[in-house]
């Protein structure tokens, strides 16, 4: 009896040291990544897993369409300024953000630092499909021209 009883102590106590062992985490592939260049000579990369350290906002922009029609919208992305700074981005005079086709657009500061620019995420309550997903540029109170589907790379210029 006494050796059953020493064996069920020797159990409950490896069992409870086991539950006290570091839990080995799995690394988390990002979904998706946008290269941020020209951060002091260096690229820089932002990823869905950099999202929730700097925070996601919520506006109202309405698409204006170059055949005249307007949608107004509700997105939820991560605002540019804030990229840039969690990048290190510092002072520029210009940033140039570019889809993965090739298609860019150079953005003044004044265009960058707005609270109605963003990386958009979410479409009215949606993840972004086809074409735009996975990240959209969005430029409230531009026209459709300076949005920029599937964002792949961001130019930081001095």
């Amino acid at each position: 009896m006494r050796k059953v009883i020493s064996m069920l102590l020797l159990i409950t106590l490896v069992v409870s040291l086991a539950g006290c062992a570091p839990q080995q985490t799995a690394l988390q592939e990002p979904a998706w990544v946008i290269t941020i260049d020209g951060v002091e000579g260096d690229s820089v990369e932002f990823t869905d897993l950099d999202v929730e350290k700097v925070g996601t906002v919520d506006i109202t922009a309405v698409l204006q369409k170059s055949d005249g029609s307007e949608t107004e919208q509700q997105w939820v992305g991560v605002a540019l300024k804030q990229v840039l700074e969690y990048a290190g981005a510092g002072e520029f005079s210009t940033v140039v953000v570019e889809a993965r086709d090739g298609y860019s657009r150079e953005y003044t500061p004044e265009m960058v630092e707005r609270d109605g620019t963003i990386l958009g995420l979410k479409v009215d309550g949606k993840e972004l499909e086809g074409d735009a997903a996975p990240v959209q540029l969005v430029v409230q109170g531009e026209s459709a021209k300076w949005w920029i589907k599937n964002v792949v790379r961001i130019e930081v210029v001095k």
